[in-house]
């Protein structure tokens, strides 16, 4: 519970701003039906917003739209530090329940950064910490990613990876993404990714496999959570059943968090 009581008329400025933000044409009308505030009140505050030049009110008739400025209200907003900052406290609700290493992953212009990880001490050798980068199209973390954007979208990534001037053995697979597709194809029928055998055989000789699913908005992808597991524990594959409504929970709390 907060400690001082809110500033009612903040409170109302912003619910028109979202309004007029979220409508391509506002009016007092449609205002006062999404927000239930008076629309004498309303008027108000759009003259306010106007005069601070946030928002504009077209010529054409009794409309308003959002102008340039807004865009200067989210120059301090970090994606990857606010899924962090959800991510960690979700991972820490279930922590009790998965012991092995958590992970949450963003897309980074070219391969899955680590936002923020949870490391199990459970014999792994190898931990996973944020700003970690490992590439798309073979971590179960980027597959993942890769199932739950546009077809548009992984066409533009295949195309970026493809066109690198140092372009690694992994993402060389770019330049022919058929067989990546039929992989994609697969993750989304079961709902989540798994490791390339052969990516983990060269990096961590084999005794090491992911299993993560995408975090999915109503807005957009958000990125991957993720498990790591012992090969010697669970063969690479096998076991995911167990835990994949918890995981698939996780990144549906993630997913709705971010866009609260």
């Amino acid at each position: 519970m907060a400690s001082y009581r809110q500033v009612v008329a903040v409170e109302r400025a912003m619910a028109v701003l979202r309004c007029v933000s979220l409508s391509k044409l506002a009016t007092v009308g449609s205002i006062h039906a999404d927000t239930g505030i008076d629309k004498a009140t309303i008027v108000r505050l759009l003259e306010t917003l106007i005069n601070e030049g946030y928002v504009h009110r077209r010529p054409d008739g009794p409309s308003y739209e959002v102008t340039r400025k807004v865009t200067q209200l989210t120059n301090g907003y970090d994606k990857h530090r606010e899924l962090s900052r959800v991510g960690g406290a979700v991972m820490e609700k279930y922590s009790k329940d998965i012991t092995w290493p958590m992970t949450f992953a963003a897309f980074d212009g070219d391969a899955m950064v680590i936002v923020e990880a949870i490391r199990k001490p459970r014999g792994l050798v190898v931990n996973r910490i944020p700003g970690y980068r490992f590439p798309m199209l073979v971590t179960s973390s980027g597959l993942a990613y890769l199932s739950a954007v546009s077809h548009e979208d992984r066409q533009a990534i295949y195309r970026h990876l493809a066109n690198q001037n140092s372009i690694s053995a992994w993402d060389s697979r770019a330049s022919d993404p058929a067989p990546v597709e039929e992989v994609i194809a697969e993750v989304r029928d079961r709902g989540y990714a798994i490791s390339d055998d052969e990516y983990y055989k060269e990096q961590h000789d084999g005794v090491l496999w992911g299993v993560s699913v995408p975090i999915v908005g109503e807005q957009e992808v958000y990125g991957a959570f993720g498990i790591m597991l012992l090969s010697h524990v669970l063969p690479r594959g096998e076991g995911v059943e167990e835990y994949l409504p918890m995981m698939q929970q996780i990144a549906k709390e993630v997913a709705e968090a971010m866009e609260s």
